[in-house]
């Protein structure tokens, strides 16, 4: 069953290789009306909802600058928002880092943190949330922000089995 906030035109089923050689999927919740985003707690547990193999789906988690590219890549082609008229830094897609107390840094897959990408004096905040901006000058860099804000985000989830179709 889909996702209420996954729409049809923003799924979309792209093989992603990791470390393991385990192929993933990426999907995007991805809704130009504010009124429509979720907190990064309910994107997570969105994410949570695919399950493939004993594997459950989380927010993204980013291990390379290939990755990092291909995931600000997907993001950026998909969304249509001008950057000129909004805050400087939207628009933001939530991905899967915890900053926790201490600044100390977790996925919300449990995979390690092996790769950042901040932006100048980030991580600012602690029990906060990783987004990427592509807003002014940001470029895909990464910050964090507690969990009130509503964005878009993206999930990593086991490749299913079957192919999967939404209407």
């Amino acid at each position: 069953m889909k996702p209420s906030h996954l729409r049809t035109a923003t799924v979309r089923y792209v093989g992603q290789i990791d470390e393991e050689g385990a192929e993933h999927m990426l999907l995007l919740g991805l809704h130009m009306d504010d009124a429509e985003h979720v907190t990064w707690e309910e994107g997570e547990k969105e994410c949570n909802t695919f399950q493939e193999g004993g594997v459950t789906g989380h927010l993204v988690s980013i291990h390379s600058a290939a990755e990092q590219s291909f995931v600000y890549e997907l993001f950026k082609s998909l969304t249509a928002a001008p950057t000129t008229t909004r805050n400087p830094w939207f628009p933001q897609l939530n991905i899967g880092l915890r900053v926790e107390q201490g600044k100390s840094l977790s996925w919300s897959d449990g995979s390690p943190v092996d790769y950042t990408n901040w932006y100048s004096g980030e991580p600012n905040g602690w029990n906060a949330y990783g987004q990427i901006s592509d807003g002014t000058g940001k470029n895909g860099l990464w910050y964090d922000n507690d969990n009130a804000y509503l964005r878009p985000f993206m999930c990593k989830i086991p490749r299913p089995s079957y192919e999967l179709t939404y209407n």
